[in-house]
């Protein structure tokens, strides 16, 4: 009889720290998880806003097309782009950034 019992106990101790080890492995598993997602939400954030940044330079861009004739739109890109003047011509920069 004594021998049962204490096999009984060392197999409810030895089902119980699997148990609990099974249970500390899903809390670490869960853990590296939540871990990814924040890592992709912010990763989703970032193109999200580059998105953003990309859909109004394109607006721009259309606003530019459709209001501009060849020449003035070959102007503005010298001007803007590729930093040209007119002969004489004195550029001003504004280096506040505003």
């Amino acid at each position: 009889m004594m021998a049962r019992s204490a096999e009984k106990r060392s197999k409810s101790v030895l089902l119980r720290v699997l148990i609990v080890a099974f249970c500390i492995y899903l809390c670490i598993s869960v853990m590296g998880l939540y871990g990814e997602l924040v890592n992709g939400k912010e990763e989703l954030d970032s193109v999200l806003a580059e998105n953003e940044q990309k859909n109004a330079e394109i607006a721009e861009l259309k606003n530019l097309l459709e209001n501009m004739t060849m020449e003035e739109l070959v102007e503005h890109t010298a001007r803007n782009k590729l930093g040209y003047a007119y002969p004489n011509e004195q550029v001003y920069i504004d280096a506040s950034g505003n």
